[in-house]
Protein backbone atom coordinates (compact mmCIF):
# COMPACT_ATOMS: atom_id res chain seq x y z
CA UNK A 1 0.00 0.00 0.00
CA UNK A 2 1.37 3.33 -1.02
CA UNK A 3 1.69 5.59 2.48
CA UNK A 4 1.33 9.36 3.29
CA UNK A 5 1.66 10.19 6.97
CA UNK A 6 0.54 13.44 8.21
CA UNK A 7 1.34 14.99 11.43
CA UNK A 8 0.09 17.54 13.64
CA UNK A 9 2.18 18.98 16.49
CA UNK A 10 -0.19 21.26 18.82
CA UNK A 11 1.42 23.40 21.53
CA UNK A 12 -0.28 25.53 23.24
CA UNK A 13 0.57 29.10 24.37
CA UNK A 14 0.13 29.33 27.80
CA UNK A 15 1.91 32.72 28.03
CA UNK A 16 -1.17 34.61 26.71
CA UNK A 17 -2.85 36.73 29.24
CA UNK A 18 -6.76 36.90 29.80
CA UNK A 19 -8.47 38.96 27.11
CA UNK A 20 -11.97 39.47 28.41
CA UNK A 21 -13.44 37.23 25.55
CA UNK A 22 -12.03 34.32 26.17
CA UNK A 23 -9.33 34.02 22.90
CA UNK A 24 -6.37 33.16 25.47
CA UNK A 25 -8.66 30.08 26.79
CA UNK A 26 -8.70 28.78 23.25
CA UNK A 27 -4.86 28.19 23.15
CA UNK A 28 -5.77 25.84 26.48
CA UNK A 29 -8.22 24.05 24.58
CA UNK A 30 -6.33 23.37 21.50
CA UNK A 31 -4.50 19.98 22.74
CA UNK A 32 -7.82 18.55 24.01
CA UNK A 33 -9.06 19.48 20.79
CA UNK A 34 -5.92 17.58 19.08
CA UNK A 35 -6.76 14.45 21.38
CA UNK A 36 -9.95 13.97 20.21
CA UNK A 37 -9.05 13.89 16.65
CA UNK A 38 -5.99 12.01 17.13
CA UNK A 39 -8.49 8.81 16.53
CA UNK A 40 -10.07 9.81 13.57
CA UNK A 41 -6.67 10.29 11.96
CA UNK A 42 -5.07 7.89 12.90
CA UNK A 43 -6.38 4.91 10.99
CA UNK A 44 -5.11 3.51 7.54
CA UNK A 45 -6.56 4.83 4.66
CA UNK A 46 -6.48 3.64 1.28
CA UNK A 47 -5.56 6.90 -0.96
CA UNK A 48 -6.23 4.48 -4.02
CA UNK A 49 -9.94 4.15 -2.98
CA UNK A 50 -10.19 7.21 -1.61
CA UNK A 51 -9.35 8.95 -5.10
CA UNK A 52 -11.08 6.22 -7.09
CA UNK A 53 -14.19 6.95 -5.27
CA UNK A 54 -14.03 11.23 -5.62
CA UNK A 55 -13.10 11.45 -9.39
CA UNK A 56 -12.49 15.31 -8.84
CA UNK A 57 -9.85 14.69 -6.56
CA UNK A 58 -8.39 12.31 -8.73
CA UNK A 59 -8.41 14.87 -11.12
CA UNK A 60 -6.66 17.74 -9.22
CA UNK A 61 -4.15 15.34 -7.61
CA UNK A 62 -2.91 13.78 -11.68
CA UNK A 63 -3.66 18.09 -12.83
CA UNK A 64 -1.24 18.74 -9.53
CA UNK A 65 1.21 16.04 -9.84
CA UNK A 66 1.69 17.21 -13.89
CA UNK A 67 1.97 20.99 -12.99
CA UNK A 68 4.58 20.10 -10.13
CA UNK A 69 6.76 17.79 -13.26
CA UNK A 70 6.46 20.71 -15.18
CA UNK A 71 7.78 23.41 -13.31
CA UNK A 72 10.48 20.90 -12.32
CA UNK A 73 11.01 20.47 -16.38
CA UNK A 74 10.72 16.63 -15.62
CA UNK A 75 9.43 14.52 -18.23
CA UNK A 76 5.98 13.57 -18.07
CA UNK A 77 5.90 10.45 -20.11
CA UNK A 78 6.91 8.01 -17.74
CA UNK A 79 4.75 9.28 -15.03
CA UNK A 80 1.42 9.30 -18.05
CA UNK A 81 2.52 5.83 -18.94
CA UNK A 82 2.31 4.86 -15.45
CA UNK A 83 -1.25 6.27 -14.61
CA UNK A 84 -2.41 4.64 -18.23
CA UNK A 85 -1.02 1.73 -17.53
CA UNK A 86 -2.75 1.49 -14.00
CA UNK A 87 -6.13 2.15 -15.66
CA UNK A 88 -6.52 5.80 -14.74
CA UNK A 89 -7.90 8.33 -16.81
CA UNK A 90 -5.70 10.68 -18.10
CA UNK A 91 -8.39 12.88 -20.84
CA UNK A 92 -8.76 15.51 -18.05
CA UNK A 93 -5.50 17.04 -18.42
CA UNK A 94 -4.64 19.88 -20.65
CA UNK A 95 -3.25 19.35 -24.14
CA UNK A 96 -0.08 21.56 -23.38
CA UNK A 97 0.98 18.71 -20.47
CA UNK A 98 0.83 15.70 -22.64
Amino acid sequence: MDMLSLSIKVEPDYGLAADGVGRADRAKQECQQAKRMAPRISRPDSIDDYLAANIEWAHRATREAVALMESANHPLGPYLDWLVAKGIDITHLRAGSV
